[in-house]
Protein backbone atom coordinates (compact mmCIF):
# COMPACT_ATOMS: atom_id res chain seq x y z
CA UNK A 1 0.00 0.00 0.00
CA UNK A 2 3.27 2.41 -0.14
CA UNK A 3 3.74 2.59 3.66
CA UNK A 4 6.27 1.72 5.90
CA UNK A 5 5.36 1.33 9.32
CA UNK A 6 7.44 1.34 12.77
CA UNK A 7 6.03 -0.13 15.58
CA UNK A 8 6.37 2.34 18.42
CA UNK A 9 4.42 1.27 21.09
CA UNK A 10 7.27 -0.33 23.58
CA UNK A 11 8.53 3.15 24.00
CA UNK A 12 5.91 4.30 26.52
CA UNK A 13 4.77 7.46 28.02
CA UNK A 14 2.06 7.75 25.76
CA UNK A 15 3.73 7.94 22.64
CA UNK A 16 1.46 6.41 20.04
CA UNK A 17 1.58 2.82 19.02
CA UNK A 18 2.38 3.61 14.80
CA UNK A 19 4.63 5.46 13.18
CA UNK A 20 3.43 5.33 9.44
CA UNK A 21 5.11 7.09 6.34
CA UNK A 22 3.67 7.57 3.19
CA UNK A 23 4.47 9.87 0.28
CA UNK A 24 7.06 11.76 2.40
CA UNK A 25 4.68 12.39 5.52
CA UNK A 26 4.41 10.85 8.42
CA UNK A 27 1.59 9.75 10.38
CA UNK A 28 1.13 8.98 14.47
CA UNK A 29 -0.97 6.27 15.03
CA UNK A 30 -2.81 5.35 18.31
CA UNK A 31 -4.27 2.11 18.02
CA UNK A 32 -7.19 1.31 20.31
CA UNK A 33 -9.73 -1.55 20.39
CA UNK A 34 -13.56 0.00 19.57
CA UNK A 35 -14.86 1.46 22.79
CA UNK A 36 -11.41 1.81 24.52
CA UNK A 37 -10.00 4.51 25.70
CA UNK A 38 -6.79 6.86 25.94
CA UNK A 39 -5.26 5.86 29.33
CA UNK A 40 -3.71 8.99 31.81
CA UNK A 41 0.41 8.97 30.14
CA UNK A 42 -1.63 9.04 26.19
CA UNK A 43 -4.10 11.65 26.89
CA UNK A 44 -1.51 13.75 28.47
CA UNK A 45 1.11 13.42 25.76
CA UNK A 46 -2.07 13.79 23.25
CA UNK A 47 -2.69 17.28 25.04
CA UNK A 48 0.69 18.41 24.54
CA UNK A 49 1.87 17.31 21.28
CA UNK A 50 1.35 20.12 18.49
CA UNK A 51 1.63 18.06 15.56
CA UNK A 52 -0.49 15.16 13.47
CA UNK A 53 -1.56 12.41 15.64
CA UNK A 54 -4.94 10.23 15.47
CA UNK A 55 -6.28 7.66 17.02
CA UNK A 56 -7.81 4.23 15.12
CA UNK A 57 -10.07 1.82 16.27
CA UNK A 58 -9.32 -0.76 13.37
CA UNK A 59 -7.77 -1.11 9.39
CA UNK A 60 -10.38 1.05 7.84
CA UNK A 61 -9.58 3.93 10.27
CA UNK A 62 -5.99 3.70 9.83
CA UNK A 63 -6.01 3.75 5.73
CA UNK A 64 -8.48 6.91 6.71
CA UNK A 65 -6.21 8.20 8.77
CA UNK A 66 -2.87 8.16 5.92
CA UNK A 67 -5.10 9.30 3.37
CA UNK A 68 -5.68 5.64 1.93
CA UNK A 69 -9.39 5.27 2.24
CA UNK A 70 -11.87 8.43 2.26
CA UNK A 71 -14.71 8.64 4.99
CA UNK A 72 -17.68 6.78 5.31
Amino acid sequence: MGCEVADCHELGRGFPDLCVGRAGINYLLEVKAPGARLNSREAEWHARWLGQVAIVHGIVEALQAVGLEEGR
